[in-house]
């Protein structure tokens, strides 16, 4: 019978944990708009866990809502079940991300697993293959449901931000991609730049990095630099979260804060991997660590001034980005890239982000650089975070959502 529990913890954030039963292990799966990304299964003891969240501690998950309002997706689905009961006998668990917090308590439900949902749940035998991409080819895994999920579907990803990428480091010079992932963008940008300069990319999961150097490897990106570290203020050392990357997993959205369990990586400072290099581009997307790798890059932005675009979809990342680079005469600008492209590489009619799926990126651009025309940049003005009313009426309630 079902012994798990699902609560709502903390705004934005889900808890999960599973009990195990007399007949064996339980699994816990997660699903984005009926698309599984996760599973869990309940086959160890978990004494952080246990004292948290209570039950027996033999299997927890934790993760930010965030990641997901990323993706443009309407419902995060998570069912419980055991391996010996039939899929009649499985519940599921749903709420809507879009709503606020105490609608997501009052909403909270447990009903029925249907049927028609469970094909989705199927994992590819071979989790790796490599696609045909509008950048050239790329390995990626066919259970991740991010950015490897829309090279596969659409052949490109994000196209629209790497056109403003590719505008800033027209002139050459060396390009940092923090948090490279699997290399799409390294790889972008390395053949953009050729002979005019270099990519140093930074991956911190491991298994991640293999495919980063695979693939600039694939692409023959001899300008293409992967460092398998963690970008921080100082040197040292960290946990890193270990996936089960033949299982569905969403690479794109694990956060290193706060993790206590995982692989040891050594953490070391932008200042130091790329000590000595003219530094033009810094990107950036860390998952809620853009302020440390900040912390350790002081160096390199007073020197070299270059421009910088990162992910924001916090308040206090930005605050700290704020009280750094505008007193060195950066102004900023909100970018908010639609992740479906009409027109991509492969032809694809079907938006999966239903209309609304973006990116939440900041440029900050030095004085004296003039400001691209046509990329939908929207100015900063003191005190607001994402004003929604100045971007398209389409993206808007997704926008707000990122301002709560």
């Amino acid at each position: 019978m079902y012994k798990g529990n699902i609560r709502i913890e903390l705004e934005n954030r889900l808890i999960g944990w599973l009990q195990r039963n007399e007949k064996g292990s339980l699994s816990l799966i997660v699903a984005i708009d009926g698309k599984c990304i996760a599973e869990i299964r309940a086959d160890s003891y978990r004494p952080d866990i246990a004292s948290s969240v209570g039950g027996d501690g033999y299997c927890g998950i934790d993760f930010f809502f965030k990641d997901f309002r990323q993706l443009g997706s309407q419902s995060i689905s998570v069912f419980c079940f055991d391996d010996m009961i039939t899929l009649d006998e499985a519940r599921l668990i749903e709420f809507n991300t879009m709503k606020s917090r105490a609608a997501w308590h009052k909403e909270l439900k447990l009903t029925q697993l249907e049927h028609d949902i469970w094909p989705s749940l199927n994992k590819e035998e071979n989790g790796l293959k490599i696609v045909e991409t509008i950048r050239g080819p790329i390995l990626i895994n066919m259970n991740d449901y991010s950015t490897d999920y829309d090279l596969r579907k659409y052949g490109e990803f994000s196209e629209v931000e790497f056109q403003l990428l590719e505008h800033l480091c027209a002139n050459g010079g060396t390009v940092v991609d923090a948090g490279a992932n699997q290399g799409y963008f390294t790889v972008s940008l390395a053949k953009s730049l050729g002979k005019r300069g270099n990519v140093v990319a930074i991956e911190a999961m491991r298994m991640t990095y293999y495919k980063l150097c695979a693939n600039i490897v694939l692409n023959g990106c001899s300008n293409a630099f992967a460092h398998n570290v963690v970008l921080g203020k100082s040197g040292g050392s960290v946990h890193v979260p270990v996936i089960d990357y033949s299982t569905f997993v969403l690479s794109g959205g694990v956060s290193l804060l706060d993790t206590e369990v995982g692989e040891e990586a050594p953490t070391t400072a932008l200042d130091d991997l790329v000590a000595g290099q003219p530094v033009s581009l810094i990107k950036i997307d860390v998952e809620g660590m853009e302020a440390k790798v900040l912390a350790g890059a002081q160096k390199t932005i007073m020197d070299h001034s270059p421009k910088i675009y990162f992910e924001c979809i916090d308040r206090d990342n930005f605050a700290a980005f704020c009280e750094f680079l505008l007193p060195l005469g950066y102004s900023l600008y909100w970018h908010a890239p639609p992740l479906f492209r009409p027109d991509n590489y492969n032809g694809c009619t079907e938006d999966r982000f239903g209309g609304e799926g973006i990116s939440a990126n900041i440029l900050a651009l030095p004085n004296g650089y003039a400001l691209p025309e046509g990329c939908g940049l929207v100015p900063y003005e003191d005190g607001e975070f994402w004003p929604a009313h100045k971007f398209e009426p389409a993206y808007q309630s997704k926008i707000a959502n990122l301002s709560k």
